[in-house]
């Protein structure tokens, strides 16, 4: 092999090297997401982009109602409405002891209405103001109100879960001072037959309602 073979050789691997090099390069490009721009390569098909836990000003709807349906009040924590928290289970606090009064009032007519059912001839043990209908009014009241109680704890549930997602959607609406509402005059053409008629300068006028969303 020549010497000028070796050098022709050597060029050629030097040209197909930096050709290999610029064809592996790849060019960022910026792509508009709903989370913000996100820089991706040419030669990606499918970005994949995992969604943020928290963004400042967004919340994410979903991952709030799962929260608190796991543990309510915790999709409120996640809106940064910690207030809400107490009065979660201020609520629940309350239907629990409300629930557990009605249960001990229901066992304890049901059993002394048993009790009078199996032995006529015996004194009553307890309640004795309230003749055997009685007692079995006043248990039915109070298996009623425990039914309330029941219904009352999976509404307060349900509304912990629909407040976190609803709260989570909203947490980008604005509702600062730039919402405001104008009435101001306004004028515009007149194109009716009778002012071009009259050959005179066609305007009109009136009020208009101005919403100013920013």
């Amino acid at each position: 092999m020549t010497h000028q073979t070796t050098i022709k050789l050597s060029l050629v691997g030097l040209l197909f090297a930096l050709c290999f090099v610029g064809f592996s390069q790849t060019t960022e490009v910026v792509v508009e997401t709903q989370y913000g721009p996100r820089i991706v390569s040419d030669h990606q098909v499918v970005v994949s982009e995992v969604e943020p836990f928290r963004l400042p000003g967004h919340r994410n709807p979903r991952l709030a109602g799962w929260l608190s349906a796991g543990l309510p009040g915790a999709g409120q924590i996640y809106n940064g409405q910690w207030w809400k928290v107490p009065i979660i289970y201020g609520g629940a606090t309350g239907l629990f002891l409300w629930g557990r009064f009605e249960r001990a009032e229901r066992d304890r007519f049901q059993n002394e209405y048993r009790w009078r059912l199996n032995n006529p001839q015996e004194q009553p043990r307890d309640l004795e103001m309230f003749n055997i209908d009685q007692l079995l009014l006043g248990r039915n009241f109070h298996r009623r109100n425990l039914e309330l109680v029941y219904i009352f704890s999976g509404l307060l549930y349900i509304l912990n879960i629909v407040d976190a997602v609803v709260f989570a959607h909203l947490a980008t609406f604005d509702v600062s001072d730039n919402l405001t509402m104008r009435v101001e005059p306004f004028t515009l053409p007149d194109a009716s037959f009778h002012a071009l008629n009259n050959q005179r300068t066609p305007m009109q006028g009136g009020l208009r309602l101005t919403f100013t969303l920013k």
